[in-house]
């Protein structure tokens, strides 16, 4: 191997997708239409000829490793430059990330939502948006609305059915927002399309918002702390906190990497097991296909109230939430003290899961164009 270092690892990285790409995709034949559709034959032929494929088109440049295992295991033999097994690692990953993008995609922003809705019940539970923490509370409810931003532009970005049922639903929405809803307008402007724009939302505007407002977060709970432990009276809750050790704030930063991993890692399980595609190509005119599970809870609610449901109801959620702080105002935390906002909260949650549920089990209906 005499090509320079950069040429071997952009081949090792293209010859590792070409193998998983080609691997995954007879997986993600069995998952769609069926095992018997391919068999365990068809998915070790896959990644066979990709394997073949990959080492004709890029093995005379790399040396055909493509697979973090044969690196280290030619380094131990004293066949491979110790020095190059790093490299050589993070081509393949790059390579294998890339195979798996759209399924890693998918998968990670599940697992988001999921997280963000946890550590916002775990908040609300322990009262830990009292004061001096509103302002920690607020950029939080702000981070998970950003959240909901990402994981609809995104669910538009895909361009198959669901996706275009999704884009009259933006349309639609728009137009009920009015001024506030300029930007998705079809009166803004004719020389940029409502996809770009929609693009440029899920890439650029709404990753830089979320990316400040974590940085406000962030400072915010490192100036005011993590909140203690809420059980007993108020007055206990208190003395722990003067007397609970301040632990370094790397400490939290560092859990937050290891959720992180976490996260990835199971991100990259489920992708290799339910590897997903784009759906159906997209029929305008026709409505199909329900919303993304995380949105389920929102049709039952069109369905009975229209299209205006879909702005009501997540305002009226969203409003609810950032006032929250600002109505309890009493010092109890303890849950146990605070029975009547526990059952609030819990009618609450449980009214979400219902709805879900329903959204689930009805039958799909139109709705754009009904106004």
């Amino acid at each position: 191997m005499d090509q320079p270092l950069s040429v071997r690892l952009g081949a090792e990285a293209l010859g590792t997708f070409l193998f998983f790409f080609l691997g995954f995709s007879g997986i993600a034949v069995a998952v769609s239409f069926g095992f018997e559709a391919i068999g365990p034959l068809g998915i070790a032929a896959g990644f066979g000829f990709g394997l073949t494929l990959a080492i004709t088109a890029f093995g005379q440049l790399s040396g055909g490793h493509f697979n973090p295992a044969v690196s280290a295991g030619l380094a131990v033999a004293g066949r491979f430059p110790g020095r190059d097994v790093v490299p050589y690692w993070i081509a393949q990953l790059v390579g294998g990330f890339g195979a798996v993008l759209r399924s890693l995609h998918f998968w990670l922003s599940g697992i988001f939502i999921v997280t963000l809705t946890l550590h916002l019940l775990r908040t609300f539970a322990t009262a830990a948006y009292k004061a001096p923490r509103e302002g920690i509370w607020l950029t939080g409810v702000a981070l998970f609305t950003l959240g909901g931003g990402l994981l609809f532009t995104g669910t538009i970005l895909k361009w198959d059915q669901e996706a275009f049922e999704a884009f009259g639903h933006n349309i639609e929405i728009a137009e009920l927002l009015g001024v506030f809803g300029f930007l998705f307008s079809p009166e803004f402007t004719d020389s940029v399309s409502l996809l770009t724009r929609t693009y440029v939302a899920h890439v650029s505007i709404l990753p830089l918002l979320l990316a400040g407002l974590v940085g406000v977060h962030v400072l915010l709970v490192k100036r005011l702390r993590i909140s203690p432990a809420p059980f007993g009276t108020p007055e206990e809750a208190e003395r722990r906190e003067r007397e609970e050790p301040r632990l370094p704030f790397t400490t939290h930063l560092a859990r937050l990497l290891y959720w992180t991993l976490v996260a990835l890692g199971i991100a990259l399980v489920l992708a290799a097991l339910r590897p997903t595609g784009i759906g159906p190509e997209g029929v305008e005119g026709i409505e199909i296909t329900k919303p993304p599970w995380y949105f389920l809870w929102l049709y039952p609610l069109e369905n009975w109230f229209g299209l205006r449901a879909l702005v009501v109801m997540p305002a009226l959620l969203l409003a609810g939430l950032a006032a929250l702080p600002f109505v309890d105002r009493s010092r109890e935390r303890d849950p146990r003290r605070r029975r009547a906002w526990m059952a609030f909260g819990s009618a609450v949650l449980v009214l979400w899961i219902f709805l879900t549920i329903y959204g689930f089990n009805t039958i799909p209906v139109s709705h754009v164009g009904e106004m």
